[in-house]
């Protein structure tokens, strides 16, 4: 059976990579160049430890097999970095992870100011930062040397099983196609990177406020917001919340400069906020969306694609048998 995928973002691309070496037909369609998908716009933070129970199963995975192979790490162009997430954990959740839960203390010493009483966050040394766009190109270059692999802007010919892979574009593609839109929303991710001195913090989500060391003297900061029904790809640019007075505030050591660059993109959000396969109901399972990682899909887009890419296989394999069948019959 040949499959398609919509979308060659981080999630679309790894899919088809993972179909390709199980010895699948895959047609991977890129879309047209230059789009600004929120792989390219990714500041690319891994770690183990998540919120989320289901996404962090995910993150531990995806990071456990990016540990593990050198080509990946490469690809990714991995750097170790530790990562502090302000707020209460379970210690129950950091079980088997290189990850400690801290208080005002430790959060003093790396920087951090204006603290509640009591507030805590947990240290996670196991993750760092890759480069979700130059893992995307590396395995997009892999995949063009495999015969029965077809990348290109569009699908040719109908295949057999269709997956939406295509991010924030993924609900306007489904109501194009009168499908399900899978209570998909898109949103707007808004960040700017500030050229700095000082000693730079740590990767760090401290409630809507995140940061991401880029190397060197850049820091990547933005704050969450919520500026749904945008539109995909590259929103008409907006004024940024206050991120640098909200930097002062709570790591008044960090001296910031002018900013750099900015980026406006969005990504698709879904609920509950895991990247993973998603039935389209009333297609008898031939199509599927993967995506709705919700801003996070470089965490765990290892892992998912590995699962999205064997429950394909299995309902391939199990067509496979069926029309043996009735073949014999």
């Amino acid at each position: 059976m040949r499959v398609g995928i919509l979308g060659a973002g981080i999630a679309g691309s790894l899919l088809a990579w993972r179909l390709a070496r199980a010895g699948a037909d895959v047609a991977l369609a890129t879309g047209p160049p230059g789009l600004r998908d929120a792989t390219g716009a990714s500041g690319g933070a891994v770690r183990g430890y998540e919120p989320d129970a289901e996404q962090r199963g995910l993150a531990v995975a995806s990071l456990a097999e990016l540990l593990a192979e050198p080509v990946l790490r490469r690809w990714a162009a991995f750097r170790p970095l530790p990562s502090v997430i302000v707020g209460p954990a379970d210690e129950r959740a950091l079980a088997g992870l290189d990850a400690r839960i801290i208080g005002e203390r430790e959060l003093t010493a790396l920087g951090w100011a204006s603290l509640a009483p009591g507030t805590s966050a947990v240290r996670d040394d196991s993750g760092g930062r890759i480069d979700p766009a130059a893992l995307r190109a590396a395995v997009l270059a892999d995949l063009a040397g495999r015969p029965r692999v077809t990348v290109a802007p569009r699908l040719a010919g109908e295949p057999d099983v269709l997956i939406y892979a295509a991010g924030a574009w993924t609900p306007a593609l489904l109501a194009r196609a009168g499908l399900d839109g899978l209570g998909l929303k898109v949103k707007a991710i808004r960040y700017t990177v500030h050229q700095c001195r000082g000693p730079l913090p740590p990767i760090f989500s401290d409630g809507p406020l995140y940061g991401i060391p880029l190397g060197g003297d850049l820091l990547l900061a933005g704050v969450a917001g919520d500026e749904w029904g945008a539109a995909p790809g590259a929103p008409p640019p907006r004024p940024v919340a206050d991120v640098a007075r909200m930097l002062r505030r709570r790591l008044p050591g960090l001296r910031l400069g002018p900013p750099v660059r900015r980026a406006d993109a969005t990504d698709c959000y879904a609920d509950p906020p895991v990247l993973r396969l998603r039935d389209v109901p009333g297609t008898g399972g031939r199509v599927l969306a993967f995506t709705g990682g919700s801003g996070g899909a470089a965490k765990t887009a290892l892992a998912a694609s590995t699962l999205a890419a064997d429950r394909i296989l299995a309902f391939c394999a199990d067509h496979h048998t069926q029309e043996e069948t009735r073949a014999q019959q």
